[in-house]
Parts: structure tokens; sequence; C-alpha cells
């Protein structure tokens, strides 16, 4: 298995972990990936071939078992949150989602505590989103650091990332 496939699965596993959508097409995709590359263990065989209506509990399981049959553990030992972070910057990178999104979700995640300094700036944006909401001012800008700062993350060295302890009240 490729590097490059080794972490979009491992993404894609985050995200499920972490209840993102369009995670479960992403783990039966990547799958059907690893399938191609020659990879046929029982568990990417089975995700490869999972149903859109496969229940949540069948694919908890088939993800334990990739993650077992595929030695994923070391990378998902500390969380889910980086490997879904790296994700989402890549996703708002191609525009598959909003910069607005990006910084919610970060913010949602790690609040402003978090080891990174690109993910507390991130969580920062979010504030500002909020704040240009009432005055009106030009989005652009905020855009712009978020799409930045989500390159930057996805550049820089793995950071040591810790979500929130706390719950956010919304």
């Amino acid at each position: 298995m490729s590097s490059e496939q080794r972490d979009r699965m491992v993404e894609a596993i985050a995200c499920w972990k972490l209840e993102l959508p369009g995670s479960r097409e992403r783990l039966s995709s990547i799958a059907a990936d690893l399938l191609a590359e020659g990879c046929e263990g029982p568990a990417t065989v089975e995700m490869a071939s999972i149903y859109s209506e496969e229940s949540r509990f069948r694919i908890d399981t088939l993800v334990e078992n990739l993650i077992s049959e595929l030695h994923l553990g070391p990378e998902l030992s500390d969380g889910p949150e980086f490997p879904a972070t790296r994700w989402m910057c890549g996703a708002a990178l191609a525009g598959e989602i909003t910069e607005r999104s990006l910084s919610h979700w970060v913010h949602s995640q790690f609040d402003h505590e978090s080891d990174s300094e690109i993910l507390n700036e991130l969580a920062a944006l979010d504030d500002e989103y909020d704040e240009v909401e009432f005055t009106g001012a030009p989005t652009d800008p905020i855009r712009s650091k978020i799409r930045i700062l989500a390159s930057e993350f996805l550049g820089a060295a793995q950071p040591a990332v810790a979500p929130r302890t706390e719950s956010r009240a919304t």
C-alpha cells in the first residue's frame, strides 16, 4: 500500500470516528483503491463492498478490523482529531468544503487550546467570521487567511494536537 493511500485511509477512518459527512463513502472508495493496488485482506474487501445503507455498527466493526489488518494503529493512537483535520484542510483547499466550515470545525474540536498554533489561529478566524456576520464586513480576507493556514497545516510536521477536554455550550 502506498503511503498516500495509507494516509487517505487513516484520514477516512478518523473522519468516520468523528462522524463527518461522507465518511462511509470515503471508506468504501479508498478500500476499493487499495484492492486495485493489491491489498486483498478480508476487511479491505468487505469495506470496498459495503452498501450505502450498511449499519453503523457493522462499519464500526469493519473499521476496527481494517485498523488491525492494515496496521494503522500507530497513526490513530493519539485519536482521530489530527488526521481528520488533515482531511478537512485538504477538503477546504480543494473547494469540497468552505473555509468557514473548516474554521468552525477546528474551533469546535480544539477551541483555542490546541498545542498547534495553526489550529488556534483557525479557531480565532472562526470568531472573526462570527463578528463579520454582524458587521457585514467582507469575508475574503478571512477566507484567504484560512486557506494559508490550511496549507501550512498540511505542510507542517505533525504537531502534538490534543482536542479540548471540556464541552462547549452551543
